[in-house]
């Protein structure tokens, strides 16, 4: 039989022989155990992608104290790098109706509020120019997190904040410094425009360093060429 050239090969080795690519998956953690690389500095940091997934909100209420009612409409904003020259900020989509669920103190004592569903939506930063994202007073490197009303009416005068819920600030040296580590955690709304304020946001945060290399493609067959040689 005649014998076509180049043959076809799966493989370099010219078997079938199919080599699964494995994963080393990193077991997730929460926030508060992450190692943290001392005196690291933000700035020196290679290039990378931040992968966030925004789940969900609890024990949400208004400013003064109140339960929100009348089926609210509750979103996220996302500001990577808020003290840095150009953050990247990201608005997640309105979470209303049956994705509102509102728990009354009658129902269930000591958690109640609301809970805003997001169903992980996700966002993915590629961080090309990092240092636009460092704060220049305290060199520090951070992602704030604000839980919104979108259709509430003006709070009382007395808040000054009008619509907004709840932020809380997170210093991503920690994520940084684990890289390709899954970080799944709940945190709390700190700085709530009341004292008793309880909310809390659930987000699910990897990062992935940029490594340098060189990939070598090797072509094994080509089919339907077009012939150039006249």
């Amino acid at each position: 039989d005649k014998i076509r050239y180049p043959q076809y090969r799966p493989t370099l080795d010219g078997s079938d022989r199919v080599v699964d690519c494995i994963v080393d998956e990193k077991r997730t953690l929460k926030y508060f155990e992450l190692a943290v690389i001392p005196d690291y500095d933000p700035i020196t940091m290679t290039q990378g992608r931040l992968h966030l997934s925004f789940d969900r909100a609890k024990k949400l209420i208004y400013p003064d104290g109140n339960h929100l009612k009348d089926k609210p409409w509750i979103y996220g904003k996302v500001i990577l790098g808020s003290t840095g020259e150009t953050p990247l900020i990201w608005k997640t989509k309105t979470a209303k109706n049956e994705n509102c669920i509102v728990t009354t103190l009658e129902e269930n004592e000591g958690d109640s509020g609301l809970t805003a569903l997001f169903h992980h939506e996700k966002i993915t930063w590629d961080l090309l120019d990092v240092e636009k994202l460092i704060g220049e007073e305290n060199n520090d490197f951070t992602l704030t997190v604000e839980i919104w009303e979108e259709r509430c009416t003006v709070f009382p005068l007395m808040c000054g904040c009008h619509r907004l819920l709840g932020r809380f600030r997170l210093d991503m040296l920690p994520i940084l410094s684990n890289p390709f580590r899954p970080v799944n955690d709940w945190f709390k709304l700190e700085e709530d425009c009341f004292e008793d304020g309880s909310g809390e946001v659930r987000l699910n945060l990897k990062y992935e360093a940029g490594r340098h290399g060189m990939i070598i493609f090797t072509l094994i067959e080509g089919k339907a060429l077009r012939n150039t040689a006249g």
